[in-house]
């Protein structure tokens, strides 16, 4: 399979590029469009070798665009004319970033093109696929007495699991999801909160049926806002998501990326924490494992653990979308099922704005 990078900046050339060119895909990358990459290419940084490269894509040949997936690594505000674009050129495969878009007018329209021409689309959105995800969810199911639904998988952590003997029901949960010194190039909804909406979804937390979100000013700074999920079915506290929503240019706070999940059990602690914080050196080595702690105690029993995770959840994730294009495998998040979670996105884009029009009144 050939691909045609759309975007060489952090992401295009520093993670996915740099890991087309190491050949870690089942894909050869054959082309790289940015309206700077002369400039990119002089950088010490510049990872994507003699890959042949374009400063637009209306250079790249029609044939090259039809024959090859596209994947696109530019922000939300420039992808649906993108998306348009590639669709009247004939370009069938496309990988997009999430969050795709905030604009659910625009989400929309691009799910009616892509039914119209009979396109195919991912969204590489790396905690649907990942391995914990799966294994929070399966959790989560042991805890409240419901068939897990990966058996499989638990396999593998067959002691940690069988160590749950009860049946709890979930209180509340809070997510925290932030950045360090992050400098914005989008609105915040669009930055890290997707991250958030991704995870309560694939782990079973919330199907976002019913539910009602709002957007809650920080009392002490009037500059951060979290974004409240409450009526969540099987939840009384319902989910609260601390996620990069302050205002300004630049996030200067401590990096976090908990989900905490509190049971009706003896305490008032979160019993189950989920880390997603996997880190990464420049040259790709892994520095921090992501895991899952586990902490309950119940009519005088204490179960504890931690159970890290070892993946590369970028190649988990390209291994399915590219074997979706491949095989034509339903094991993929296409930009159908993206619906939900681009959906409650766009309601957050919406409560953001109407607090940011509030503060600068």
């Amino acid at each position: 399979m050939d691909v045609v990078l759309i975007g060489a900046g952090r992401y295009g050339n520093g993670l996915v590029g740099r890991k087309y060119k190491e050949k870690e895909f089942n894909a050869n990358l054959v082309g790289v469009v940015d309206p700077k990459i002369d400039e990119l290419k002089l950088s010490d940084t510049y990872k994507l070798g003699d890959t042949p490269t374009y400063s637009s894509i209306k250079d790249v040949p029609d044939e090259v665009v039809q024959q090859t997936i596209t994947e696109i690594a530019l922000i939300p505000q420039l992808i649906p004319a993108l998306f348009n674009d590639l669709a009247q050129r004939g370009s069938k495969k496309i990988i997009l970033p999430k969050p795709v878009t905030p604009d659910q007018n625009a989400y929309q329209q691009m799910l009616s093109v892509l039914k119209q021409k009979g396109m195919q689309a991912v969204v590489a959105s790396n905690w649907y696929y990942s391995q914990i995800t799966t294994l929070t969810k399966n959790l989560l199911s042991k805890l409240q007495g419901q068939p897990v639904p990966n058996p499989e998988l638990v396999e593998q952590y067959r002691e940690e699991f069988d160590s749950i003997d009860k049946t709890f029901k979930i209180q509340k949960v809070e997510v925290e999801y932030n950045k360090q010194n992050e400098v914005l190039t989008i609105d915040p909804p669009a930055q890290e909160l997707p991250h958030a909406l991704q995870i309560v979804y694939s782990t079973g937390l919330t199907d976002f049926v019913g539910s009602t979100m709002t957007a809650t000013p920080d009392s002490q700074t009037e500059s951060r806002v979290s974004v409240n999920l409450s009526e969540v079915k099987g939840i009384e506290g319902g989910i609260a998501i601390n996620s990069d929503l302050q205002m300004g240019d630049r996030l200067d706070k401590r990096r976090e990326r908990l989900v905490k999940v509190y049971l009706d059990d003896d305490d008032n602690e979160p019993d189950v924490i989920v880390d997603y914080d996997a880190q990464f050196t420049p040259d790709g080595a892994c520095k921090k494992l992501p895991e899952i702690r586990c902490d309950i105690k119940k009519d005088g029993k204490r179960t504890e653990w931690r159970l890290p995770v070892v993946e590369d959840n970028l190649n988990v994730m390209y291994k399915r979308m590219l074997d979706y294009f491949e095989n034509d495998s339903t094991d993929a998040l296409t930009l159908e099922g993206y619906s939900p979670v681009a959906e409650n996105i766009s309601k957050a884009q919406t409560l953001w704005s109407q607090v940011v029009k509030k503060f600068n009144k």
